[in-house]
């Protein structure tokens, strides 16, 4: 969940539709007296699709990231739709996903998550937003590592990001 005011919030998730599998995004608006449901967008033909975090830059910006069966996911609030925003996948990766969005702007936001690589392995994953288009971010894999993820980031300003996730180590 974000607030950008006390009336001016947004949670985020996911909701099963009722005698399928699919799984579509939720977005509900809090006005600082009852929670509504936002209309968002799905990518087309994706059965799997889930917001895992958002980040609200004003009442009127906000960005929410997650995964679809497509790969991973943004859309970003304009205050009055929710529009899906191109996501690049990093090479060679089987599966990815984004578990957390921090914005300190309208095309200023850093996304967090992990892909599965070529070799099995899970890496971590770092996306940017410039307003226009997604960019993958070079991230660092702890030494020893066999498996990595991040799960959240916080930004002060653009570019002055700190993400943290976990990592399993093989001498363990």
């Amino acid at each position: 969940m974000s607030c950008a005011t006390a009336s001016a919030c947004i949670a985020v998730g996911s909701y099963s539709v009722t005698g399928t599998t699919d799984q579509l995004t939720l977005a509900e608006h809090w006005d600082g007296t009852h929670w509504t449901i936002q209309s968002t967008a799905n990518p087309s033909g994706a059965a799997a699709d889930a917001f895992a975090g958002v980040s609200c830059a004003t009442a009127m910006v906000c960005d929410a990231v997650g995964s679809s069966d497509r790969g991973p996911l943004a859309e970003g609030w304009d205050g009055t739709n929710w529009t899906i925003q191109a996501t690049p996948t990093p090479s060679g990766s089987t599966s990815s996903q984004l578990s957390g969005v921090s914005c300190t702007g309208a095309g200023a936001c850093t996304a967090v998550g992990s892909y599965i690589g070529g070799t099995g392995a899970t890496l971590t994953l770092a996306e940017r937003w410039d307003g226009v288009s997604w960019t993958i971010q070079a991230t660092p894999t702890p030494s020893g590592a066999t498996s990595s993820q991040l799960s959240g980031v916080s930004c002060l300003a653009a570019g002055t990001c700190t993400a943290a996730g976990s990592y399993v180590d093989r001498a363990v």
